[in-house]
């Protein structure tokens, strides 16, 4: 739902840029940032950039609360393989929780997040922010969970840093999410593909890696066949990999379908899942 024009867009981003600096200006005191912002023109330009900043914060919220009234019908579970092999941990299951990334907008009711377990994960810092090649999943090769015809791709979004730091965390927070909930899908999704299975159900797989996919639309694919490889691209705060089912490709309508995978069933927060290779 757009609630402004979207050629608004930059002017709104700008402002809330501007006064989130004017802000860590203030408690920082930089004296030219402050002594800029106080003069004639500058009082002027704060307070409509303000007042932009507001509006945009008060659409997002609008826009939320209308993404949470959204539909979510369920129904019996479609049994899939797992996309991926082996040991990775789940996060945001809908074993814990439906809708299980807090909105049922894009169909994500059921979704599911995995990361790769390892013991070389890097930690949560202060301000550095590390590159997804430093993470495990990063690069891992993801699979078909079922025979299929592939729908849609999107594999020109660039893997940013990962936002496990503080600094990275505030950025994501403050900033990040306001400009990606406004943008088209692929702001959100990142690189993604959809695939369309035999009982006419959509599997989204998202934030793969760039330059990464294997398929083109129309393509046939079979259960367990190489699609993509992880990444961090769209809204993500470290490379994983973003998983659910849809009855619909339109992300204003779709509502989510409940899965189980073979042999696994559905992971709950933190339960680690691994998948032996065929």
């Amino acid at each position: 739902m757009t609630l402004v024009p979207r050629l608004f867009r930059a002017i709104q981003t700008a402002a809330c840029i501007l006064v989130f600096v004017t802000g860590i200006a203030k408690l920082l005191s930089v004296e030219w940032i402050l002594d800029a912002s106080s003069s004639p023109y500058g009082t002027w330009i704060w307070r409509a950039a303000l007042l932009l900043a507001l509006l945009f914060f008060a659409e997002w919220i609008i826009r939320l609360l209308v993404r949470r009234k959204g539909t979510t019908t369920r129904s019996e579970p479609v049994l899939i393989a797992p996309p991926f092999t082996g040991l990775w941990k789940a996060h945001n299951s809908p074993a814990d929780n439906v809708p299980s990334h807090g909105t049922p907008w894009g169909g994500q009711s059921y979704a599911i997040d995995l990361t790769v377990v390892s013991d070389r994960a890097p930690r949560f810092g202060l301000w550095r922010l590390h590159a997804p090649a430093e993470f495990p999943s990063f690069g891992q090769p993801i699979l078909a969970p079922a025979d299929g015809t592939v729908v849609t791709t999107v594999d020109h979004c660039r893997d940013h840093h990962a936002r496990t730091s503080l600094l990275g965390l505030l950025y994501f927070v403050l900033c990040e999410q306001f400009v990606r909930s406004c943008g088209p899908d692929s702001f959100a999704f990142g690189n993604n593909l959809v695939l369309e299975l035999s009982d006419g159900t959509y599997a989204r797989l998202c934030h793969l890696q760039q330059g990464s996919l294997l398929v083109r639309p129309g393509d046939l694919v079979r259960t367990g066949q190489p699609l993509a490889l992880c990444g961090n691209s769209g809204r993500s705060t470290e490379p994983h990999l973003h998983f659910q089912l849809m009855n619909s490709l339109n992300t204003k309508t779709a509502y989510g379908i409940p899965f189980t995978w073979q042999g696994i069933g559905v992971p709950r927060n933190g339960e680690h899942v691994s998948v032996t290779a065929p």
